[in-house]
Order: structure tokens, then C-alpha cells, then sequence
């Protein structure tokens, strides 16, 4: 490392191409005779204590391509000559301490038309942006911190198409952000931290198609998040925070699949957190805090299996915690403080990762029970100090049932030796539209699709494993704890059960080839103790699909590892077949749906329908299914109910 002072001789150095003395221990000023260096290239004295003025004899330094002067003790203005400096790619000025440089920013930076990157440390500069900024049509970076900048942003900037990186921190600029910045089509990176801008965010941000970060904090920007936004493909960090921006995060959110962090705090955003967010499988960093959110947290959270930090601080959510937040097996940060109408308690797996995790979790714990965040031992209702909020804000009991129930609370099959199932006697409900309450699924309008679907309890597979959530296909399938993906979802059908999935649980509701694009919908509801899953009107997939040949089904899910599966009216076309009933490849286990119409591997002769009939699938207690269940409609023999049984 060097110190002292840069020798009087070195300027004297004509050919000199190439001067780097950063990071070392320089004082003083910079030798007169350096700014005559016509040759010169390259000149970085950044992280000195280098003191003096940039001088107008800069404008002899025709070849300079970098000058970075920044983290001196440079004083002084910018000098206006600086636009002679024509061939200059990366200018670099001001200081991470002290404010040294002054003046204002000279419009004759509008005549280096070859700057690519220009960063401004902290300073005491003041004045506007100049428009003439436009011009630098090459320039890909532009960062400006901590100075006294005001005015208007320029809609000049509009024109800046090759620009990478635009950042402001700590100015007083002030305005709106131009609808022209959505010509920067090259914009990767969008900053503005703590400056007074006001208006909206303008919905042409969603032109920028290569905008990967997005951070507006500390400003007095407002409105609602455009709608446009959330078509930016490769966004990867969301950032609103401290701002007046409103309304409610869209279950249009599901498509940032880029996204690993979004944070939104302190603004004025309402609503509930939509179920969508799931989708957002590369999540590392999720914050919702100091906002009016409200609703219950959704149990499809735990699908984010990368989630390191959940912040849900100061908040509206009311209900219980879900237990599915024990799938964040990446967690090391969990903040659910100050959450008046939360309630329920921190799975004890949350906190029992081992030595070489360490979860960092913080609750409210007057609410919420927790063993490993510093809480007093748990208090009986009773006990529990009051928090009631007014009738207004909290949806009543009846209105609000529970998100997760525990299994203990539902005895699994062999727990019930009472319970008879007589094949005879319908054990097993009909099909029932659940069209008008139940949760209409984003894939209904689409072809060839699958979408994770959280489930309201711990659902007893086989009544051995326990699973949070299923993906449910367009096709007449669910898969059990499977991920989002199209393998098994969208080649031929039906497939016999006991065929040739691998390392799968299938759940064949009607699986063949559906197309729920041309029409019908997919639903989800809680009724009673049951998920009911229902395709309603869906038909076959075929270049002249249309609504005749709906069919109507639907699968219903108890927590003690109970299917059944209800088939309604159905009209498939005169060549197709159905494949219905249960397999779990890693177990070995496949049950075909048994009884008229269906024959050998739970597949349909061509053109048949389980029209009105349903079957049950019950835990035998060995890890295995048995089928209960027969035809309910009156048309069929005895000897079709007695095969079914």
C-alpha cells in the first residue's frame, strides 16, 4: 500500500496510458500536469484521501475512457470542459463519507455521448437532473446518492434505451416518474429510495421486459400496483416500503414465477394475502409487514420451499397458523409480532432444526404459543389476556372456520371399529355442484395444466404419510403431495391403475384427456369434514371440443386418508374411455375402481360413464386401500352392486 503524495514527476509521463492508485494511503493534491496527460486512458485514485478540484483542463484529456475520483476528498464543482472529455466511458465521482463535491450537475455532460456508466457518491450538488442527460444514449448505468438534487425527473430519460441500472437514493427530486420510462427496455434495475416522488407507479413500468429488480422505499409515490407489473417475467426482487402505494396484492402475483423476494411494508395496502403466492416457488424473502392486511395466512405458504425469512409483523391476519409453515425447511427467519387477532401456535418442528439451523422466530405471545421464542409457558384460554377486536374488523366464528384442524381431533379409520361400511347401503355421498361457494382454480380456463392446491388439514395417505397439500391436474387427477409439474398430467388416457407411473400417488378421479379451455371450471370447497376437488362440465380434449360432452365429477378428501370419488351426469364421446381409482407407486398399492361400467385397471369401455355412482377408498390399517361403494342409480343390477362391493 502506498502513502504520501503523487510525485510532481509523474505528470510529466507523456505517453502514460494508465494511472490506478486506488486503495492505497494518497494525500494531497493531484499534480496540475496530470490534466494535460493527452494519452491517458485510464485515471482511478478512488479510496485516497486525495484532496484539491477537478480543473477545467480536463477537456485536454481527449482519450480518457474511465475517471474515477470517487471516495476522495475532491472538492469543488464539476467543471463544464468535462463534455470535451468525448471519448470517456465510466465517470465516477463523489464520497461514501464526507460531502465535498458542490455546484450543480453541467448540462455539457449531455455532449459525452460515449459514457456508459456514471456514479455519484454522496455530495453536496445541487440543482436538476439536466434533460440533456437524454442524450447519452450509451449509457447503461446511472447512479446518483445522497446529494441535493431536486426538480423533476426528466422525461428525457425515456430516450436512455440502452440503460442497465438506474438508481437514486437520498435526493430531493421530486414529480413523478415518467410514463416515458417505460421505453428503457434494456432496464434491469429500477431504484428510488428516499426521494419525495409522488404520483403513481405508471403502468408502463410493465413495457420493461427485462426488469429484474424493482425498489421504490421512502418516497410519497401511491396509488395501486399496476396491473402490468405483474407480467414482468424476470423480476426477481419487489421492493415497497415506506410509501403511500395501495389496494391489495392481486392473485395476479402467481405469475412473477422469478420472483425471490418481495417486500411490501408500511404503505397502505388492504386485502387478504392470496393463495397464489404459492407459485412463487423460487421465494427466498417474503415480507408483508405494517400493513392493513388481513384474512388468514394461506396454508399453501408451506409449498415455498426455498422461504428463508417470513415477516407478517404488524398486520391484520387473524385466524390460526397454519401448520404447513413446518414445510419451510429453509426458514432461518419467522416474524409474526404484533398480530393482534392471530392466533394458534409455532409447529415445535419450527424450532427443533438442530444445531446447525438456527431459526430466528418472534410472535406475539399473547396470541400465539411458541417454545423457542422467548414466550412464558403457555396460558390457558382463560388465562390468556383479552385482545378482542371490534365486531367490525373480525369475521365472525361461524364465517371463519378452522384453517387447519388437528388430526388428532379426527380419528383415523382404525379408530372407529364401530363405523360400517355395507356395500349395499351407499357408503359414500353423490356428486354435488360446488360451483356457487366453492374456490374457482386459475387452471379451469386452461388445457394440459396442474396446480398445487393447499389443503385445510393433514390429510392421512393410506393412513400412514401425512400430507398438506395435493396438485390438482385439468385432467381428471390429483396427485398426492406432488410437484407442479406436467409429467403424468397431459399424454394419452386413461392409464390402468397399477400401470406405469413411477414414484407417484395418483388419485384417478375420471382421468382421461379434458380440456377445461373450451369449458366447464375446476372447484375447490371444505364441506363438513370433507376437501371436495370437482371438474363440473369439463369436456374431452378433441379439435371439435365443445360443452355437449361435459362431464361432471368430482373427488371428496378426509383428513383420516378417505376418498371418494362421485360421478355426476356425463356425456364423453362414443371412443373414449375413463380410468378411475387409487395408486401409490412407492407403496406398491393400486386399487382399480371395481363395479359397472368400470373393468379390469379401473378403465371404462368406450363411451361408458359411471353416471350418478360413486366409491369409497378407506385405510385398511396395513398401509393399504380397500374400495367401498356401489352404483347409486336405481337402473343398475343387483349383481353390477354386488361386483362394486
Amino acid at each position: 500500500m502506498f502513502s504520501g503524495s503523487i510525485p510532481m514527476s509523474f505528470g510529466s509521463m507523456e505517453r502514460l496510458a494508465e494511472f490506478d492508485a486506488s486503495r492505497n494511503e494518497l494525500v494531497g493534491r493531484v499534480p496540475s500536469q496530470f490534466w494535460s496527460l493527452g494519452n491517458l486512458v485510464r485515471f482511478d485514485l478512488s479510496n485516497n484521501s486525495i484532496t484539491g478540484s477537478l480543473p477545467s483542463d480536463i477537456r485536454n484529456m481527449t482519450k480518457l475512457k474511465l475517471l474515477d475520483l470517487s471516495d476522495t476528498a475532491i472538492t469543488g464543482s464539476i467543471p463544464s470542459e468535462i463534455g470535451q472529455a468525448g471519448n470517456l466511458e465510466i465517470l465516477r465521482l463523489g464520497s461514501d463519507g464526507n460531502k465535498t463535491l458542490d455546484g450543480s450537475l453541467p448540462t455539457e455532460m449531455g455532449q459525452l455521448t460515449k459514457l456508459e456508466e456514471f456514479r455519484m457518491l454522496r455530495s453536496r450538488i445541487d440543482g436538476t437532473i439536466p434533460s440533456d442527460f437524454g442524450k447519452l444514449s450509451r449509457l447503461r448505468m446511472l447512479e446518483i446518492l445522497e446529494s441535493g438534487i431536486d426538480g423533476p425527473l426528466p422525461s428525457e430519460f425515456g430516450l436512455l434505451t440502452s440503460l442497465e441500472g438506474f438508481v437514486l437514493h437520498g435526493l430531493s427530486v421530486n414529480g413523478t416518474i415518467p410514463s416515458e420510462f417505460g421505453r428503457m427496455s434494456s432496464l434491469i434495475d429500477l431504484e428510488v429510495r428516499f426521494c419525495p416522488i409522488m404520483g403513481e407507479i405508471p403502468s408502463e413500468v410493465g413495457l420493461m421486459s427485462n426488469l429484474e429488480e424493482l425498489i421504490l422505499e421512502g418516497t410519497d409515490i401511491g396509488g395501486s400496483i399496476p396491473v402490468g407489473l405483474y407480467g414482468l417475467e424476470k423480476l426477481k426482487r419487489f421492493w415497497v416500503g415506506s410509501s403511500g402505494v395501495s389496494g391489495s396484492i392481486s392473485s395476479e402475483v402467481g405469475q412473477l414465477t422469478g420472483l425471490t423476494e418481495l417486500r411490501v411494508s408500511n404503505n397502505a395496502f388492504v386485502g387478504t394475502i392470496p393463495s397464489e403466492i404459492s407459485l412463487l416457488t423460487n421465494m427466498e424473502t417474503l415480507v408483508l409487514s405494517g400493513e392493513e392486511i388481513g384474512g388468514s395466512i394461506p396454508a399453501e405458504l408451506g409449498l415455498l420451499a426455498r422461504l428463508a425469512v417470513l415477516s407478517l409483523n404488524n398486520t391484520n391476519l387473524s385466524g390460526s397458523v397454519p401448520p404447513t409453515i413446518e414445510l419451510l425447511r429453509s426458514l432461518t427467519n419467522l416474524q409474526m409480532d404484533n398480530t393482534p387477532f392471530l392466533s394458534g401456535s409455532i409447529p415445535a418442528s419450527i424450532c427443533e432444526r438442530g444445531t446447525d439451523v438456527v431459526v430466528d422466530v418472534v410472535v406475539d405471545c399473547e396470541r400465539v404459543d411458541c417454545i423457542c421464542c422467548g414466550c412464558p409457558p403457555s396460558q390457558s384460554p382463560s388465562e390468556r389476556p383479552t385482545l378482542v377486536p371490534s365486531l367490525s374488523t373480525m369475521p365472525s366464528v361461524s364465517a371463519r372456520p378452522s384453517l387447519v384442524p388437528s388430526v388428532s381431533m379426527k380419528p383415523s379409520v382404525s379408530d372407529e371399529p364401530s363405523r360400517s361400511f355395507a356395500p349395499s347401503h351407499e357408503p359414500c355421498s353423490p356428486f354435488s355442484s360446488i360451483a356457487a361457494d366453492g374456490t374457482l382454480l386459475s387452471i379451469s380456463n386452461l388445457d394440459g395444466a396442474v396446480l398445487p392446491v393447499a389443503l385445510p388439514f393433514i390429510f392421512q395417505w393410506r393412513g400412514q404419510s401425512n400430507h398438506v397439500y395435493v396438485t390438482v391436474t385439468t385432467n381428471g387427477v390429483i396427485w398426492v403431495d406432488h410437484s407442479a409439474d406436467e409429467r403424468g398430467c397431459c399424454e394419452a388416457f386413461p392409464v390402468e391403475l397399477g400401470g406405469r407411473y413411477e414414484e407417484k400417488r395418483r388419485i384417478a378421479v375420471a382421468q382421461e384427456d379434458l380440456d377445461p379451455s373450451v369449458a366447464g371450471s375446476i372447484y375447490t370447497l371444505e364441506v363438513g369434514e370433507a376437501f371436495v376437488v370437482s371438474w363440473e362440465g369439463v369436456p374431452h380434449w378433441s379439435p371439435f371440443s365443445d360443452a355437449s360432452n361435459g362431464l361432471n365429477f368430482q373427488a371428496a378428501l378426509y383428513s383420516d386418508g378417505r376418498v371418494e370419488l362421485r360421478w355426476g351426469e356425463g356425456n364423453p364421446p362414443p371412443d373414449q374411455k375413463v380410468a378411475a381409482g387409487i395408486e401409490d407407486d412407492l407403496a406398491g398399492v393400486a386399487v382399480p375402481a371395481g363395479g359397472s361400467p368400470f373393468g379390469a385397471g379401473g378403465i371404462t369401455d368406450e363411451g361408458e360413464w359411471p353416471r350418478n355412482q360413486c366409491r369409497a377408498f378407506v385405510p385398511d390399517g396395513q398401509g393399504r386401500y380397500e374400495q367401498l361403494g356401489c352404483p347409486l342409480d336405481a337402473n343398475h343390477s343387483d349383481t353390477a352392486r354386488e361386483s362394486c362391493g
